[in-house]
């Protein structure tokens, strides 16, 4: 596998609830990261500013981006690592988030070229670390950090793209655990419901 996923306890249909939720959640994101990409996009073409420049401008804000949060930069398979590890606090995970949703919209959105995958797949695993630790900090549930950054992965790689059993597939071969697989086909899926009752188009279909 191209991910370690360290040992880690997945406590049978019990613990589905939480991997449900983790889905509606991960649906809710894919449709702030679709529509703020279109934003950005958008405003680069009302903005008045000619089209020469834009990719100019995103590299600013990339680049600030990338002074302040040097991680969020590059394709980011530490971060993804970390994140599976259970190596990234609360406060870190949640700033790499941000940053790489930053960076990425406005790399992207002024013009220049760039992918979706590996970036998708740092703001699905950080928000579904977020989202663990918010868990077990904030209320009398523990959940997995393992299981839930895994998960975030590719329920909202699946639900931004509409792509769901690919993200499954492609999640499920990153890693080689098949303890997870149960969870990441319910998350994933609801995830996918989600996103596409709120969305007209995805990431992969509105230019």
């Amino acid at each position: 596998p191209l991910f370690a996923v360290p040992p880690h306890a997945i406590a049978g249909l019990g613990s589905l609830p939480g991997y449900a939720v983790l889905g509606l959640l991960c649906g809710g994101l894919a449709v702030v990261v679709v529509r703020g990409l279109l934003l950005v996009e958008h405003g680069f073409r009302r903005s008045g500013v000619p089209e020469f420049w834009h990719p100019a401008i995103g590299a600013v804000v990339f680049a600030t981006v990338g002074l302040m949060v040097p991680r969020a930069l590059g394709v980011g398979y530490d971060v993804i690592g970390d994140a599976l590890l259970a190596n990234l606090g609360l406060r870190v995970a949640l700033i790499l988030l941000v940053g790489k949703l930053i960076a990425w919209w406005f790399a992207l959105g002024s013009g220049t070229s760039g992918g979706t995958l590996a970036p998708m797949l740092i703001v699905g695993s950080t928000f579904g670390t977020v989202v663990a630790l918010g868990t077990n900090d904030w209320t009398p549930v523990e959940v997995s950090i393992t299981g839930f950054a895994l998960v975030g992965m590719a329920a909202s790689f699946g639900a931004a793209t509409g792509a769901s059993l690919t993200s499954i597939v492609f999640v499920f071969e990153l890693t080689q655990d098949y303890r997870i697989v149960l969870p990441l086909i319910v998350a994933t899926v609801l995830a996918d419901v989600v996103a596409d009752a709120l969305l007209d188009d995805t990431l992969m279909t509105e230019k």
